[in-house]
């Protein structure tokens, strides 16, 4: 029989840090832009939006909210994540089990791909894709 020492943790030893917010500045955003992936490449703000037939992928002039290039997808699709990598775009569809990708200079379509789960985050590490499925696992 192993016998363990008793550990006695206080609360009052748990430090708390605290922090403090300034908003040094605020950028208008399209209201009716359901967003579900936001980043920055090449010095601008790219946006994939949902929504069963809402569903665009935006290149947007953060100065003023307004889209300077807009994909529009096919009703069926409610596009999710969203990131560029080594010169691509992908982007995730929720449900359908899809994902696009597209040039990230031209926003021209390159491929689309079979994803097994359901798509919800993308992002990258610089050396691979990470996606979520909305839960605790990233793939």
């Amino acid at each position: 029989m192993m016998i363990l020492p008793r550990l006695s943790v206080s609360c009052a030893d748990a430090r708390v840090k605290q922090y403090k917010l300034q908003v040094v500045n605020s950028f208008p955003h399209d209201r009716t832009s359901y967003t579900q992936g936001l980043f920055f490449y090449a010095g601008a703000m790219y946006e994939s939006t949902g929504l069963n037939g809402k569903s665009t992928f935006r290149k947007v002039d953060i100065s003023t909210g307004k889209a300077l290039s807009k994909l529009t997808f096919d009703r069926k699709y409610f596009l999710e994540g969203s990131v560029e990598k080594d010169g691509n775009i992908y982007m995730l569809t929720w449900q359908n089990q899809l994902a696009f990708v597209y040039d990230a200079a031209t926003l021209e379509y390159k491929a689309s791909y079979s994803y097994p789960r359901e798509g919800w985050g993308l992002t990258t590490d610089g050396k691979h894709l990470v996606a979520s499925d909305g839960s605790a696992r990233l793939y």
